[in-house]
């Protein structure tokens, strides 16, 4: 059976910069794209949340419950090193305060899989340009 195909875009509605961006996973049952897109309060505060020690973080809807994990990732070292994105993945719905470390190993996993690279490297392709000579 070949691997599912993954794929990434930018969020919707939300602001992006030539230093940073947000955008989220998607064509995985496990990923939180879909999720994502099709909640109803679009317009809610979500809080930011670091996970001391690493890259992923959650952002939080603690009144209905919406978590959004993911991760911070360079995907230009060579054209634009200072580019930071934030790569949603994963979604999980629950009211208690502390995170689940499986949640943190889901995260993980999407962060090290060479599927999600590839699909982030389509919409930034880390190319220099040609030189003309």
């Amino acid at each position: 059976m070949p691997p599912p195909s993954i794929s990434f875009r930018l969020v919707p509605n939300v602001r992006q910069g030539s230093g940073r961006a947000v955008g989220m996973l998607g064509g995985h049952q496990d990923l939180c794209a879909n999720t994502l897109i099709n909640l109803k309060e679009k317009d809610a505060k979500y809080m930011r949340y670091s996970i001391p020690g690493t890259d992923y973080f959650v952002f939080k809807q603690v009144a209905e419950g919406h978590r959004f994990y993911g991760y911070l990732y360079h995907p230009l070292p060579k054209t634009n090193p200072r580019f930071l994105l934030c790569v949603l993945t994963t979604y999980a719905q629950k009211r208690e305060d502390k995170t689940d470390p499986a949640d943190l190993g889901r995260v993980k996993q999407w962060m090290n899989a060479p599927a999600s690279k590839a699909a982030i490297s389509v919409v930034y392709a880390d190319k220099e340009p040609e030189k003309k000579g």
